[in-house]
């Protein structure tokens, strides 16, 4: 049987890397714009995309988080385990999510035909999807602080 934080941190990899599929498409989409018209005409259709394939990747994830979650609340595995290591786990993943956010967001911010509509889209774009990808991440990092303090 799967350990529930090891499943948590499962969900948590699964939600970054498909989460990072998703907004690396978007990008590539975005970046072969040849002008801002183009750029603007594309965005909607890019994220339009990037929101289908986010909700899409993030189904499988979600059924991990609820099984570690249903398994933690109700064997009360959760009051004996030792969740340091899942714990780091779960933020190193989180760090390589935002990294990897913020390195391909920034081949349109650094590109210099870009002009500043769209490094502001880019920039509120990395904000919104950094938040997206690590939704699951922060979810289980807070559930495991929980378990150390000894509230669940």
């Amino acid at each position: 049987m799967l350990d529930p934080a090891w499943s948590l941190v499962i969900a948590s990899a699964l939600a970054v890397i498909g989460g990072l599929i998703a907004y690396k498409q978007m990008v590539s989409h975005l970046a072969e714009s040849s002008s801002e018209e183009e750029f603007l005409a594309r965005r909607q259709q890019a994220y339009s995309r990037f929101a289908v394939k986010f909700l899409i990747f993030e189904a499988v994830p979600i059924l991990f988080f609820l099984y570690g979650m249903y398994q933690m609340m109700s064997l009360e595995t959760a009051e004996s385990a030792d969740v340091t290591l899942p714990l780091i786990a779960v933020l190193l993943i989180a760090l390589f999510g935002l990294l990897s956010i913020y390195f391909t967001t920034s081949q349109i911010l650094r590109d210099p035909r870009s002009t500043a509509g769209m490094r502001n889209y880019m920039t509120s774009m990395l904000m919104i999807s950094a938040s997206l990808v690590h939704s699951i991440p922060l979810v289980s990092f807070v559930i495991f602080l929980m378990v150390i303090m000894g509230m669940v």
